[in-house]
């Protein structure tokens, strides 16, 4: 297990800066209003992570759209915030991934989960809540979560494999590579 965390690690460290690189010639207004955001001007890897995890419901959309479908994977709170009641402002029914602040959270069943200390980290305990729980994807975030299954996981499937957003977005992600 030790093992495969680090694996994956060091594909989402190398898929972040690629997830990033992408999002920068989409013309999405989130994704200019996120990549211009205050919080994503210092690019160290562990910003990238954190703006590639932000990015990916805009740039792999599911069924929902916009800010409060992206919110079922991952939601960003000023440090300010109350944890419970960012928690209970909108009702999730599937994991997610709060930041308040620079403090990770993952959420389940609306209640904190796990306190973490990586955006890498956060993902892996998100995948594997889905596993171990048998949680079904969100819609509004299928993809997003396809994506990371298959592409950075490695792990693919009927759903991922039949994907066209996944694959052309992975495909975007390879080109760039060269």
């Amino acid at each position: 297990m030790k093992k495969s965390c680090e694996i994956f690690r060091q594909k989402w460290t190398e898929s972040a800066k690629l997830i990033v690189e992408a999002a920068k010639t989409t013309k999405k207004k989130q994704v200019a209003i996120l990549l211009s955001s205050q919080r994503f001007q210092n690019m160290s890897p562990e910003t990238y992570s954190r703006a590639a995890l932000e990015l990916l419901p805009f740039l792999v959309p599911g069924k929902g759209r916009g800010d409060k479908a992206a919110r079922h994977l991952v939601d960003s709170r000023l440090e300010s915030t109350n944890l419970q009641s960012c928690i209970m402002e909108e009702r999730r029914g599937s994991p997610f991934i709060l930041y308040i602040g620079s403090t990770i959270h993952l959420i389940m069943e609306s209640n904190p989960f796990m306190r973490i200390n990586t955006t890498a980290d956060a993902v892996i305990g998100l995948m594997a809540t889905y596993y171990v729980f048998h949680f079904k994807y969100s819609e509004k975030v299928q993809n997003a979560l396809l994506f990371l299954q298959s592409y950075v996981f490695g792990e693919n499937d009927k759903a991922s494999d039949t994907c066209a957003s996944v694959h052309s977005f992975s495909a975007l992600l390879e080109k760039m590579k060269t």
